[in-house]
């Protein structure tokens, strides 16, 4: 396949030829086979997979989190967030302010401006200053996300969907994201269809490390669909050889 970046727009992220490959248990598995696609300004992407097709992966690659085996991931102009959902990456010893502080200030924005708007949108109150260590998991996914969606960035990566029991931040959160659209790119690596209908406009389907485009959202999700089928179907074939 012909490489995405090597015409190379103003402002891009490109997958060229990458592929991902890792041991386990005395295996080499491949989790990303020769990914070649392009993210542009003003897009909504959703990356549909089941559990274990290489979405994770993508999205650490897409983040520079981590780098290809092979190929090369071009982040041309444009800046992406961490995983909008991740509850790591924050250093525990210190407190939800400064946490919030040393963030705007390594990408170079005002840290009052930037901890007034996680404030007012996560609510913390007075756990703004209690040590993140003693703060459950889900506060600091609530200040990784208000962190991320105050520094603007051009695009954020979405590692599924976020699970919680509070459903006033679950509805901030996904008014915020709409918002986002507007002028930001997402991209949204999940197995939830709903949500793909809602959030996206670009498609591709993650199957086996294998990434393929489909040009309408209800063609990914047909295609997405039977090959969760086919792996559900090797599941079952595999555990019936294994005795289970």
């Amino acid at each position: 396949m012909a490489s995405p970046v090597q015409k190379m727009p103003e402002r891009i992220i490109g997958f060229d030829g990458v592929s991902v490959r890792y041991y386990d248990r005395g295996r080499i598995m491949t989790a990303l086979h020769d990914v070649n696609f392009a993210i542009t300004p003003g897009q909504s992407v959703a990356i549909l997979g089941t559990k274990g097709s290489g979405k994770s992966t993508l999205v650490r690659l897409l983040c520079n989190i981590e780098k290809p085996l092979v190929g090369r991931v071009v982040h041309h102009n444009m800046t992406v967030s961490w995983p909008v959902w991740a509850r790591t990456g924050l250093i525990r010893s210190m407190t939800a302010r400064d946490n919030i502080r040393f963030t705007a200030q390594l990408y170079g924005r005002s840290a009052p401006d930037i901890i007034r708007r996680v404030d007012d949108f996560a609510h913390l109150g007075a756990k703004m200053d209690v040590l993140l260590g003693d703060l459950p998991s889900s506060t600091m996914a609530k200040v990784m996300f208000a962190t991320a969606a105050a520094l603007d960035f051009d695009c954020y990566p979405i590692d599924d969907w976020l699970a919680t029991h509070d459903h006033e931040f679950r509805r901030r959160a996904e008014d915020t994201l709409q918002s986002l659209r507007q002028h930001s790119t997402l991209v949204l690596a999940t197995s939830r269809t709903n949500f793909v209908r809602t959030y996206c406009d670009v498609a591709y389907v993650l199957h086996r490390g294998v990434l393929t485009h489909h040009d309408t959202i209800d063609e990914a999700i047909r295609y997405y669909r039977g090959c969760a089928a086919s792996s559900e179907a090797a599941e079952d074939t595999e555990a019936t050889e294994a005795g289970y």
